[in-house]
């Protein structure tokens, strides 16, 4: 089913890693997020984690289609996005190459 989001306040600046579930969906525009988010079976309601190029978090809110800058986890540190990374499905397929090309180019925080 396809998912089109709306953006609350501002966009958040790409790329991006969303967690679903316990998998995790990368993008580099809003098109990536939106066919990421319709490969999976997303819950009826919620609010998904999402954390911007910069580090900062961002909530995916499932019943509204919005992304808002509006999360309770505002800030995030590379370990923490490691972590999280590590931890999902996808970082057990890719493993850590991967994660190291999104987060590349982002203006994170030292940890």
């Amino acid at each position: 089913m396809p998912v089109r989001l709306s953006y609350v306040i501002r966009e958040p600046r790409y790329p991006v890693a969303c967690e679903v579930v316990d998998d995790l969906i990368a993008a580099r525009s809003r098109q990536q997020l939106e066919r990421g988010l319709a490969r999976v079976s997303l819950p009826a309601d919620g609010t998904l984690r999402m954390v911007d190029a910069s580090g900062e978090g961002w909530g995916v809110h499932l019943s509204l289609s919005a992304v808002s800058p509006l999360a309770l986890k505002k800030t995030w540190t590379k370990a923490e996005l490691l972590r999280l990374y590590r931890e999902s499905a996808t970082g057990r397929r890719h493993g850590l190459r991967a994660m190291r090309r999104l987060c590349s180019g982002g203006a994170w925080r030292r940890s």
